[in-house]
């Protein structure tokens, strides 16, 4: 994209068949393949990528990079964390990658109608402990949301830990 700028160019971007494996048997590789879909589309979206697909939703006979098993017609965890990934993002745009919290903690903060989004998760094996005080979270209640869909309230004081998987924050926030 700054390449694009940099020469004037302003025609979309979109990422195609983006993909990883994720057997229907293999539960570490499901998991592994839901965080990097996760992770992969939101870093996109931060960057002004204008569209991006999956590689196939229906697994191919010969590969199994789907989002739902062929045969089975089973989801895997990379649907689920697709579609809550599209639910907590949707009507909001990129706003920013506050710089707060340790080094190896990617943030990216979405706003949308009367809420915030912020998408986190770590690059360092094990994890970190990240201070939601240093994030600039706006002034409203905070409730988190892993890749699964499940919600949890917590307290903007906290100390979350903050691993590869994912998760989001949603702040409702007043007026805006």
């Amino acid at each position: 994209m700054a390449v694009y700028r940099r020469h004037g160019v302003s025609k979309p971007v979109w990422v195609t068949e983006n993909g990883i494996a994720m057997n229907l048997t293999n539960l570490p590789q499901q998991r592994a393949g839901a965080e990097y879909l996760v992770r992969s589309a939101v870093t996109c979206l931060s960057l002004g990528i204008d569209k991006y697909f999956w590689f196939i939703a229906l697994d191919h006979p010969v590969w199994d990079f789907g989002l739902v098993a062929g045969d089975a017609r089973r989801p895997k965890a990379g649907l689920v964390a697709y579609a809550t990934a599209a639910r907590m993002l949707d009507g909001t745009d990129f706003v920013s990658r506050p710089s707060g919290g340790t080094a190896p903690l990617q943030a990216f903060r979405f706003r949308g109608e009367n809420r915030e989004v912020f998408v986190l998760w770590s690059d360092r094996p094990g994890g970190v402990e990240a201070d939601l005080g240093t994030l600039g979270l706006p002034v409203g209640e905070i409730t988190a949301v892993d890749l699964m869909g499940r919600s949890r309230s917590v307290d903007r004081n906290a100390k979350l830990t903050v691993t590869a998987r994912p998760q989001f924050l949603v702040i409702k926030t007043v007026g805006r």
